[in-house]
C-alpha cells in the first residue's frame, strides 16, 4: 500500500515550509480517505444496485468533515493561548462533549498509525480541551470558545445563576454555579461518559498515555463523585435546572440525569445511559490502576460499575407486550402499581439499538428480543415508515433541530423523521450481510444528492431534511465504513506508534498476521487490488472480531454477486431501488462539476435539474438529484431552533 506519509510529504509538506500540525492532521485524514474510498469503489462494484463509486466519495467527505470543519485552536484568553483544539457540530459553534467525543472516534484509527503524529497531537490537544470543559463544569454538556459578557460567550446568560463568573446571568433558580463557558447545562449522564471512553479508546489503540495528565485524574474523581450524588438526585444534589418530569425512586443503584442523549428530558432512569456508564466506568477503572496508579479510585469504579449493572438487572429488564424479557428505555425505579416503565429507542446515543457496538455482552437474548421490538413500527413510537410506496423506514427520534440549512435552503422535516444515525447504527450491529448491504444502500440513498449525512429526514421524502453540515452522523457513518467496509490493511488498528513506529509489521513483536479470508482471496482472483493482509491488532480496541467477520462477508457478497433481481432496500420497491441507482448515475457528472468547483459557490447544475424535470414519474429520490448545489467551506451564521422539552 502506498504511504500516506509520502504521498503528503512530497504532494504537501514540500510545499509548505512552514505548516501547523492542524493542517497536517487535516491533510492526513483527507489522503487517507482517498485511500480507502479507492478501495471501496474497486471492491463493492459487485454488489447489484450499490454504486460503489457513490460509497466511496459520501465517505472521503463524510470521513474528513470533523477534520475540516469543526476543528480549530481554542482561541486565546485573557491574551494566553493553551494549545487545546475545539470541536463543534459542523454547524452549531458550540462544542459539545457527547458530540465532539463521536465526532473524533474514528481519527482514533489515524492517531494508531504510526506515520500519523499531527493526528494524534490534535487527538490529544481536543481531548485536554474536553477534559478542562468538565473541569469548568461537570454538570456542563455543551461549552462556548470564549467567556464574557456577549450573549455568544460563557457562561450562558439565561440558563446559568448569577455569580462572580457571571453577574449579568440571570436564572434564579439554576445552580449550581456555571462555569466560565458553559452553553448547555442540562446535565447529561453521557456526556462524561462519551469523553471517557473516547479517551479509552485513543489508549488502546495508540499506547500513549500522556493525555491521562493530572488534569485527567481529577475530572475522573470529579465525574465519580457527581455520580455517587445523582444516585439520590432528590436528597443528596444541589443540582437545578428546569423542575423534572415525573416522580422516581432514588437510591436503587441507578444515576439520575436531567436529560437523554437528544438532548431532551429525561423520565426517571435511562437504561442506555447506565448501560454505558457499566462499561465505561470498567474502562476507567482499568485506568485508574494501569495509569493513574491508583487503587482506591480503581475499586470506586468496579464498585460503582457493579452496583449500576446490578440495578440494570432488576429495574431495566421488564417484559415487552408479549410477555418476552426485553431493556426498558427509562423506568422510574418504583415497583407493583407505582413502576412506570417506557419501551421504546431513540437515534440519539447511547440507546439500546448500540450495544453491541458499545461491547456490554451478558444478556444476548434479551438484546435480541430488544432489537426485534426497536425495529419495528408496531413496537416503537420513533421506528418511522414512510407512507405507500414506503420509501424509508428506520428508527429516529422525536427531537428535531430546524433552521440550519445555509447551504442547501429547503423543506426541512418537523416530525416523524427517520436519522441517519438511527440507520448506521442498525447496519452496524446486524449480524446479517444482506442487511448491512441494504442498510448501505438506502443511507447513500437518503442524502439529497449531497455527500454528507444529516440529523433526519422525511420518510416519504429525503429531501425534507434537518441540518446540512451534522459532524456526528457523518463520523459514526465513516466508522461503520472504516470498521466493517474497509479493507484491514487500510486500517491502523492497534499499532502502538510509541513501541512500533520504527518496526516493520513483519518484524514486530506485537503484528498479528491475519489468515487471508476466503472473500478476500475471491477479490484477488477477480483481478482486483491485490494487498498484504498483515495489520497489528491491540487487545481491548474498539475494532473487534464481529467487525472482521462482517468485513468478510460483505467482501464474499461483492465477490459474487447475485444474478436477477435487483434487490429492495428500507422498504423501498424493486422499482423504487432501480429508480435510486438511476440518480446515482445521473447524479455523477453533477458531482464532478460540484468537486472542480469547490470555489464558486453559485454553480446550479441547471443541465442536470432540466433532465428531472422531463421525468412524469419523478420520484423523492430523483428529486434529490436536481437539488444539487455548490459546496461552501465557510461558515454561516444562522438561527436554529431546538425542540428540547
Amino acid at each position: 500500500m502506498p504511504s500516506i506519509q509520502r504521498f503528503l510529504s512530497t504532494a504537501t509538506i514540500g510545499a509548505q515550509l512552514v505548516a501547523d500540525d492542524l493542517t497536517l492532521a487535516g491533510q492526513f485524514i483527507t489522503q487517507e480517505a482517498k485511500q480507502i474510498g479507492q478501495f471501496l469503489e474497486t471492491h463493492y462494484n459487485g454488489i447489484e444496485g450499490l454504486d460503489s463509486k457513490w460509497l466511496a466519495k459520501v465517505f472521503e467527505d463524510t470521513y474528513s468533515f470533523t477534520a475540516l470543519k469543526a476543528w480549530k485552536w481554542f482561541p486565546p484568553q485573557d491574551g494566553k493561548s493553551d494549545g487545546t483544539i475545539y470541536t463543534s457540530t459542523g454547524d452549531i459553534p458550540q462544542m459539545w462533549l457527547r458530540d465532539s467525543s463521536a465526532q473524533m472516534m474514528p481519527y482514533v484509527h489515524s492517531a494508531a498509525n504510526p506515520e500519523g503524529e499531527a493526528v494524534r497531537k490534535i487527538l490529544e490537544a481536543a481531548m485536554k480541551r474536553q477534559i478542562l470543559f468538565i473541569l469548568d463544569d461537570p454538570y456542563g454538556s455543551a461549552f462556548f470558545d470564549s467567556h464574557g459578557e456577549s450573549e455568544q460567550q460563557g457562561p450562558n446568560k439565561n440558563e446559568c445563576p448569577k455569580s462572580e463568573n457571571c453577574p449579568t446571568c440571570g436564572c434564579t433558580r439554576c445552580k449550581p454555579a456555571c462555569g466560565l463557558y458553559t452553553y448547555q447545562k442540562d446535565f447529561e449522564l453521557d456526556s462524561p461518559f462519551y469523553v471517557l471512553l473516547l479517551h479509552y479508546r485513543y489508549w488502546k489503540a495508540t499506547g500513549r498515555t500522556e493525555h491521562f495528565d493530572e488534569n485527567f485524574a481529577k475530572a475522573l474523581t470529579s465525574i465519580y463523585n457527581l455520580l455517587r450524588i445523582e444516585q439520590y438526585h432528590k436528597t443528596k444534589s444541589d443540582y437545578f435546572y428546569k423542575d423534572l418530569s415525573g416522580d422516581f425512586e432514588e437510591g436503587i443503584g441507578l444515576i439520575w440525569s436531567f436529560a437523554i442523549p437528544s438532548d431532551d428530558q429525561a423520565v426517571g432512569y435511562n437504561i442506555p445511559q447506565n448501560l454505558m456508564g457499566v462499561v465505561v466506568l470498567r474502562q476507567a477503572s482499568e485506568i485508574a490502576t494501569t495509569v493513574l496508579k491508583n487503587n482506591k479510585l480503581a475499586q470506586d469504579l468496579k464498585d460503582l460499575a457493579l452496583e449500576v449493572e446490578n440495578a440494570i438487572a432488576e429495574y431495566g429488564i421488564v417484559e415487552d407486550a408479549s410477555g418476552a424479557k426485553v431493556y426498558a428505555y427509562s423506568v422510574n425505579g418504583f415497583k407493583g402499581e407505582k413502576a412506570h416503565n417506557v419501551l421504546m429507542d431513540d437515534a440519539n446515543m447511547p440507546n439500546l439499538l448500540w450495544i453491541p457496538y458499545l461491547g456490554y455482552t451478558g444478556h444476548d437474548d434479551i438484546y435480541t428480543q430488544t432489537r426485534r421490538d426497536i425495529l419495528s413500527e408496531e413496537s416503537d413510537q420513533n421506528y418511522f415508515v414512510g407512507p405507500a410506496p414506503k420509501w424509508f423506514k428506520g428508527l429516529g427520534s422525536r427531537h428535531t433541530t430546524t433552521g440550519l440549512r445555509p447551504l442547501h435552503p429547503g423543506a426541512e422535516c418537523w416530525g416523524e423523521c427517520i436519522w441517519p444515525l438511527g440507520l448506521i447504527m442498525e447496519g452496524m450491529t446486524a449480524t446479517d450481510p444482506k442487511d448491512k448491504v441494504r442498510i448501505m444502500k438506502a443511507i447513500l440513498s437518503s442524502t439529497a444528492g449531497q455527500t454528507v449525512l444529516h440529523e433526519g429526514f422525511l420518510p416519504s421524502d429525503p429531501t425534507h431534511y434537518n441540518r446540512d453540515l451534522f459532524g456526528w452522523a457523518n463520523a459514526l457513518f465513516s466508522e461503520w465504513v472504516f470498521r466493517q467496509w474497509a479493507h484491514p490493511t487500510l486500517r491502523n488498528e492497534g499499532k502502538n506508534p510509541q513501541k512500533n513506529s520504527q518496526e516493520s509489521p513483519e518484524s514486530s513483536s506485537n503484528t498479528t498476521i491475519l489468515k487471508q479470508s476466503s472473500a478476500q482471496k475471491a477479490t484477488n482472483s477477480l483481478g482486483k487490488v491485490s494487498i498484504s493482509v498483515s495489520v497489528t491488532v491491540s487487545e481491548g480496541h474498539s475494532y473487534s472480531e464481529a467487525d472482521a467477520n462482517a468485513q468478510d462477508a460483505l467482501l464474499a457478497l461483492a465477490a459474487s454477486p447475485s444474478p436477477s433481481s435487483s434487490p429492495s432496500f428500507l422498504g423501498l420497491s424493486a422499482s423504487a431501488s432501480a429508480a435510486a441507482k438511476g440518480k446515482h448515475s445521473k447524479s455523477r457528472p453533477a458531482q464532478a462539476a460540484l468537486d472542480s468547483n469547490n470555489d464558486n459557490n453559485n454553480n446550479d447544475n441547471s443541465d442536470n435539474d432540466n433532465d428531472h424535470d422531463d421525468d412524469e414519474d419523478q420520484q423523492p429520490l430523483q428529486r434529490a438529484t436536481s437539488q444539487l448545489h455548490a459546496r461552501s467551506h465557510s461558515q454561516h451564521s444562522v438561527k436554529f431552533s431546538r425542540n428540547k422539552k
